[in-house]
């Protein structure tokens, strides 16, 4: 099996209905600081917090009722051994998705074997 370093849990994407008001929301109630750089919205902003960065992503009509919807979490996981932990998820039995190029750096979705979202990331130097 693949053995790989450590990964940092780095960001949590939680899907919501109203990307506007869950903005606010944070912001509000925990002083967290849009990142204008990397968010695009109005369908993804990533707020800044000390250690981890929180992303609102906008959930999709047909996601709503499903694991997806509204109140899913998605795990983000930011690695420099991107291929390593596609190689190990993969061997592990995970649903895996193609790495992908980013305007933040390089990524794919999977999914663990209970189904949970999880996003891999690998930051651009210029995102670090």
């Amino acid at each position: 099996m693949t053995m790989i370093s450590r990964a940092r849990l780095g960001n949590v994407n939680l899907l919501v209905a109203d990307v506007a008001r869950a903005q606010h929301f944070y912001e509000r109630a925990f002083g967290l600081v849009m990142d204008a750089s990397r968010s695009a919205p109005p369908h993804m902003l990533i707020l800044g917090a000390p250690g981890c960065t929180l992303s609102l992503k906008a959930a999709q009509t047909e996601d709503v009722g499903k694991r997806t919807g509204p109140g899913s979490v998605e795990l983000g996981f930011e690695t420099q051994e991107l291929e390593a932990v596609h190689a190990a998820l993969t061997e592990l039995g995970a649903f895996v998705r193609a790495i992908e190029d980013q305007g933040f750096g390089r990524t794919f979705d999977a999914r663990d074997l209970d189904g949970h979202h999880l996003v891999v990331y690998t930051l651009s130097p210029e995102n670090r």
